[in-house]
């Protein structure tokens, strides 16, 4: 029980500390690269609504979407809370980096692996590129769940990458089903997960 309780302590540090950075960078810069693509379709769903659907970008709905959604129930500042809501995400990266380290090696070396990728240059650049570190952070969950062998977890990690993230939700969708058809056709459970994993890593 101390052990988990440790474990828990330090994956809400994790997040923590990095959801502060990335909040601190997204609000502190300017828009730039495809953030200005995200920030655009984000607009046209605040004035356009729903029927806004022009763009490949605006097909990420965490980003633009939802963000948007947000801004017309609360009418809050529209740019903060588009910065906002990827930022909730982008931390779950380090923290579950953490804890899949952490079936591996001692607490120290697990660390040690959250706070590599809470360095990484792309901590902060990928407040630029929401859909990508959204999409990351999802994966993470994902891929924490199927070694800690928690199916419904996985599929709804997964489900939620398909609206994170147009490229990954091509890889997410196939891991989706192929971890119900996994769980419905194999009753032996070490063949599922096997199944399971070898999909992700296709």
């Amino acid at each position: 029980h101390l052990g988990k309780k440790v474990d828990l302590i330090l994956f809400l540090s994790f997040y923590s500390v990095a959801f502060a950075i990335v909040l601190w960078y997204g609000l502190a810069h300017p828009l730039v690269n495809d953030g200005v693509k995200e920030y655009n379709a984000y607009l046209a769903n605040i004035s356009e609504g729903w029927h806004y659907r022009q763009t490949l970008v605006n097909s990420v709905l965490v980003t633009t979407w939802i963000p948007a959604l947000i801004q017309n129930w609360t009418g809050g500042n529209p740019v903060f809370i588009f910065r906002l809501i990827p930022a909730l995400f982008y931390p779950l990266m380090p923290a579950f980096t953490y804890l899949i380290a952490k079936r591996y090696v001692k607490t120290s070396y697990a660390v040690v692996s959250g706070l590599v990728i809470m360095s990484s240059s792309f901590m902060i650049y990928f407040p630029d590129i929401g859909r990508v570190g959204v999409a990351l952070g999802f994966m993470a969950g994902m891929l924490w769940a199927l070694l800690e062998r928690k199916l419904l977890w996985a599929i709804g990690f997964a489900g939620l990458i398909v609206f994170s993230h147009y490229g990954t939700a091509m890889v997410a969708l196939a891991t989706l089903f192929s971890a119900i058809a996994g769980y419905l056709t194999w009753k032996r459970k070490i063949l599922r997960q096997y199944v399971t994993v070898f999909v992700v890593l296709l």
